[in-house]
């Protein structure tokens, strides 16, 4: 019997961006739900939240931050962990990102191995 796929959804409000995460990330045995719109991807996990298994989102996008998302996101179900993709962030850094509701931050340009190891790391973590 094989193990299901665990399911991400890949937020960035680069559409482009988005769609190579999902590539790699399906190359990887995900599968993956990519979406450019913050609203939007609240929206699809509201209305769906036992479909995912991790959402992986960008800090700044127009509408909703990431911060904002992953806030959201556990509103609706807590135990759904979320990475932060960021290439620069004020607010959020590696001292501090978990008091904004992230399981992990990997930093923008990011390497398949990189982001393959967080996935990882944050789902074996999940209860």
């Amino acid at each position: 019997m094989t193990k299901p796929k665990k399911r991400i959804m890949f937020v960035d409000d680069v559409e482009e961006n988005a769609l190579i995460a999902k590539e790699n990330l399906e190359n990887l045995g995900y599968q993956v739900t990519a979406v450019a719109n913050a609203k939007d991807a609240f929206q699809i996990f509201r209305d769906s939240p036992d479909k995912f298994d991790l959402i992986i989102t960008d800090q700044v996008m127009p509408g909703m931050m990431g911060d904002d998302l992953a806030k959201a996101v556990h509103k609706v179900k807590a135990s759904v962990p979320v990475i932060l993709v960021t290439g620069y962030s004020t607010k959020i850094t590696v001292n501090n990102f978990r008091e904004f509701g992230f399981s992990d931050l990997v930093m923008k340009p990011w390497l398949i191995e990189e982001m393959k190891q967080s996935i990882s790391q944050v789902l074996a973590a999940r209860p």
